[in-house]
């Protein structure tokens, strides 16, 4: 038997399971949520990101939605948490209804699959820019500043 991350031979020595998160680096941006979309200084900070990090911020903002609410993998997305993205971005206003959003959602996938990968969802976010008639630099920078799903909290 293999020696563990703490030399032993495992069993409850063993580290506990982790999604990965940390392989994807860590940006700390200062605001994150809502706060976020209002705080120029963090918007600042991510539009300042080069291609490649920004390319990974977004990776990792698209595996916290799909793990959110006991979501089982992290390279697939389902339209529940697509909608979720835009809401908590704040995509989702009167011009532009949740409907418009499943419908982009709908356009990007593949007619016998339910979820969508990642570059469907980039696909997606495109249509949303598009939708907005915003750039998608500034769709993308938007759903990074949120930095994932946010939890609502009843009194």
């Amino acid at each position: 038997m293999g020696k563990g991350p703490d030399g032993g031979t495992g069993g409850s020595d063993e580290m506990p399971h982790s999604w990965g998160f940390e392989t994807l680096g860590h940006f700390d941006f200062g605001a994150d949520g809502v706060a976020a979309l209002q705080d120029s200084e963090t918007l600042w900070k991510v539009r300042q990101l080069n291609e490649d990090d920004m390319t990974m911020a977004l990776k990792r903002v698209f595996e916290r939605y799909n793990v959110w609410e006991r979501g089982t993998s992290r390279s697939r997305m389902d339209k529940m948490r697509f909608s979720k993205a835009l809401r908590d971005s704040q995509f989702i206003t009167g011009h532009f209804s949740a409907d418009v959003g499943d419908g982009i959602f709908s356009d990007v996938r593949p007619a016998s699959v339910h979820q969508i990968n990642f570059i469907q969802f980039i696909e997606a976010l495109r249509h949303v820019a598009v939708r907005s008639r915003l750039s998608l630099n500034e769709v993308i920078g938007r759903v990074v500043a949120v930095g994932g799903p946010i939890e609502v909290r009843h009194k």
